[in-house]
């Protein structure tokens, strides 16, 4: 009992360890657990182990960690056999870079008779850091000892063993003789990290001419040359304190050359939360392409990314190359020995979202049943997709909602069958695969009437006052004329020229003298009403005498004395004569209106009749105008005046005609 007191452990957790030299080391031990609680102790049956299945080794411990002059890419690890050394063991060092979390395992063995041990690491990076452990277990045991301390071990530096990853983008510009190229490049993961490199040479010469070669030094990923207009051989080299890597080279094409497209299609997918990337190309011949990638708000050329791809026509994209909702250009370069052709280039997401905003919308041109409504385009950082359609909400006052789709590249749309005079709010949703956006809303009005209405108004209104115009003018310019059309001048007996010699022929006569009296007053009472001195069959031929051509001939006067008087009496060659059905007032009418009235009856002047008493004969009347009329007529030929005198022809007033045949004086 006292011996098992000896070789005893405690433990809570079920397991137990056991440390020499406190047992000694033996082939097969029995094992027996005592259990103990308030209530008592309970002892198992002793069970045998064979020591071999359980032992565990202490951790080996590494010497060395060291390079071997004159060899590359390797490292020699020296470490010491742990306790128990009388084992075979079974090993395994692990090594890893130390910018890196991802380690090599690599086994071995361990007889009983080795007390140390090493093991070459092989392929590795050149003057590169790697640390090292170690751990160990029995050959028959399954119990691992614990790691070692980690060593830590760089590699022998030698000249860096392949090219840098060049690319170009060449800048455009207006001249034909200079331009502006855009050197990358990046450091291959075979490579030792940057502190190791001294820098980079390039190296540029004319395509044409390879003696006029160019050389430039840089410790930067980028450079920027001026090149002339013809084509172009560059090389860049990386270098260190051995020696340089191998070169890099690319083709700089001439300005204005003809570069082939060998590349049909592109597209892309994501699959699995990676972008993948397809093309076709037309000769089977090219193997090698370049992928170029950037966001397509990105302003710096050297802001882009690129890969060169082997022998496959489909790139998959690592994790997070490509960010959600930004829009990316991708173009595929083919390469054909030392040229690269043109490029296929399409735009892409690696995945859509909806429109951060809607389109901000305005009202234009708005009519009576239609309305113009524009909107711009989304920022394009805001638009996180394609937009693939518009959609133009619109709804009148209290009525229901209506709406149209157009396509992405249209900016406009002119709403038609709108209701006059309504109130109408609308908005305009901008949508991508993922979903839309809504716009601002805007309210606007329909007009009451269209252009055509105030455009026909106006016309009217013009049209209108455009004839009242020329009625004034010719209203203003023919007044005269219209005067006499519309009020033409009533014939006044009182002013005729013939309104005198009756009465001064009158005066004359024995008859008449003898009723007058010295103030050539007229008594009321010897006033007597005169019957015609005509017979009625003549009125008629009195009345009027026409010639056929009285508008190209000149009036004549005739002259005829009467009594004491000398009066002229207008005549024309070619005359009308006018006499009433009553024989009172016979008229010889001017072209002018110009009258002359001849008393055929005794006319009285109008004076007040006041005291003495007239007594006319009808007979002795009647005879001397009998005699005056004919002796009228005998001399007319003889005493016809040149038409000097009168500047109009001679004719009848309607009015007065028709006057003089309807009434008496």
């Amino acid at each position: 009992m006292d011996a098992f007191q000896e070789d005893t452990c405690q433990s809570n957790n079920g397991s137990c360890s056991f440390f020499p030299p406190y047992i000694p080391f033996a082939e097969d031990y029995c094992c027996q657990v005592k259990a103990e609680n308030v209530l008592g102790v309970g002892i198992s049956d002793c069970v045998p182990i064979n020591m071999n299945k359980i032992v565990k080794t202490k951790p080996p411990k590494i010497v060395s960690v060291e390079k071997i002059p004159g060899v590359k890419q390797l490292l020699n690890v020296t470490w010491d056999k742990p306790d128990p050394t009388l084992l075979d063991l079974n090993c395994r060092l692990r090594y890893r870079n130390t910018n890196s979390n991802t380690s090599i395992t690599v086994n071995f063995t361990m007889n009983q008779n080795e007390r140390r041990s090493s093991f070459n690491l092989t392929d590795l990076w050149d003057f590169t850091e790697y640390a090292i452990a170690i751990q160990c277990v029995g050959v028959e045991s399954e119990i691992w000892s614990e790691w070692s301390e980690e060593k830590i071990g760089r590699t022998e530096q030698q000249a860096p063993s392949r090219k840098v990853d060049l690319w170009r983008v060449i800048e455009s510009s207006p001249s034909a003789e200079n331009r502006y190229v855009h050197l990358m490049w990046k450091v291959l993961k075979e490579y030792p990290s940057s502190e190791c490199l001294l820098g980079y040479k390039i190296q540029y010469c004319p395509e044409n001419n390879a003696s006029f070669k160019m050389t430039q030094n840089t410790t930067d990923k980028v450079a920027k040359l001026l090149l002339t207009g013809e084509a172009y051989v560059i090389s860049v080299v990386a270098y260190n304190s051995v020696g340089e890597s191998p070169e890099a080279t690319l083709r700089i094409p001439s300005i204005g050359e003809k570069t082939p497209k060998w590349i049909d299609t592109v597209r892309t997918l994501n699959l699995n939360e990676q972008m993948v990337v397809e093309w076709e190309a037309s000769v089977s011949e090219i193997n090698r392409y370049v992928i170029e990638w950037y966001e397509e708000l990105e302003t710096e050329l050297l802001g882009r990314s690129w890969q060169y791809i082997l022998n496959t026509t489909k790139w998959t994209a690592q994790k997070d190359a490509f960010k959600p909702f930004k829009c990316y250009n991708i173009s595929v370069y083919p390469l054909y020995g030392n040229k690269i052709g043109t490029p296929h280039s399409i735009q892409a997401y690696f995945q859509e979202g909806r429109p951060s905003v809607g389109p901000v919308a305005k009202t234009n041109n708005l009519g009576k049943n239609e309305a113009m409504i524009k909107w711009k385009k989304i920022p394009k950082d805001k638009r996180n997709g394609f937009i693939i359609n518009y959609t133009i909400f619109y709804k009148p006052e209290g009525g229901k909602e209506l709406n149209e789709t157009v396509n992405s590249d249209v900016l406009q749309y002119r709403l038609k069958s709108l209701q006059a005079n309504t109130q109408y709010t609308a908005h305009v949703m901008a949508a991508t695969k993922a979903g839309g956006t809504h716009g601002n809303r805007i309210t606007f009005s329909t007009l009451k009437f269209s252009k055509e209405d105030f455009i026909f108004i106006t016309i009217s209104f013009g049209f209108c006052m455009l004839l009242l115009l020329i009625l004034g003018i010719t209203c203003t310019l023919k007044k005269h004329t219209l005067k006499k059309v519309c009020w033409p001048d009533i014939p006044n007996p009182a002013e005729s020229i013939a309104v005198d010699w009756p009465t001064d022929m009158l005066k004359n006569n024995s008859p008449l003298k003898e009723v007058q009296s010295e103030d050539g007053t007229v008594d009321p009472e010897g006033i007597y009403v005169l019957e015609s001195c005509f017979p009625a069959e003549d009125h008629t031929a009195l009345l009027v005498e026409r010639h056929e051509n009285y508008d190209s001939k000149h009036t004549n006067v005739c002259k005829k004395d009467m009594g004491n008087g000398h009066k002229k009496i207008l005549y024309g060659e070619e005359y009308e004569v006018v006499k009433p059905l009553s024989p009172s007032n016979p008229y010889i009418v001017t072209e002018q209106d110009f009258r002359s009235q001849m008393l055929l009856s005794a006319l009285m002047p109008t004076r007040r009749i006041q005291h003495q008493h007239l007594e006319i004969s009808k007979k002795g009347l009647c005879e001397s105008l009998h005699s005056s009329f004919e002796n009228c007529k005998e001399n007319e030929k003889e005493e016809v005046l040149e038409h000097t005198d009168f500047e109009e022809e001679i004719k009848i007033n309607p009015y007065l005609k028709n006057s003089l045949i309807q009434g008496n004086f």
